[in-house]
């Protein structure tokens, strides 16, 4: 487009210039609203306290990755909340690198809720990953 753009002289600029101001802007999106405080921990983390996103282990939509970080995408809330506050009171074994133990001990209860009650909304993962 450069090109183009640089063999224009003054007038010829001003005419293109005029020809796509006469175009209606794009209509845009609503948006959609911000996102639940579960999906943003779910995907983002909150790196200010150190608690990462679950999708990094977990994968995105929690769809699971390996044996080792197993689907979350579909679990009933109450069983997640129930998981993640074992390892915060240390009622569950540790994971592979005791992981999870030191992720829930950043989480305030209500993350936990959250993170559970968004988990639970999103409904199973159909990928070749979730349930191994």
């Amino acid at each position: 487009m450069a090109p183009v753009a640089k063999a224009l002289d003054s007038a010829q600029d001003e005419a293109v210039a005029a020809y796509y101001a006469g175009f209606p802007a794009p209509a845009v999106a609503a948006a959609a609203g911000a996102p639940s405080p579960g999906k943003l921990l779910a995907e983002r983390g909150r790196w200010s306290d150190g608690l990462p996103a679950c999708s990094q282990c977990h994968g995105p939509d929690g769809v699971g990755v390996g044996a080792a970080f197993p689907p979350l995408a579909g679990l009933p809330a109450a069983y997640v909340a129930a998981q993640l506050q074992a390892w915060q009171q240390g009622h569950r074994a540790p994971c592979p690198l005791g992981l999870m133990a030191a992720v829930a001990k950043k989480m305030s209860k209500a993350d936990i809720e959250d993170v559970a009650a968004y988990f639970a909304s999103i409904g199973r993962a159909s990928t070749p990953e979730a349930g191994k």
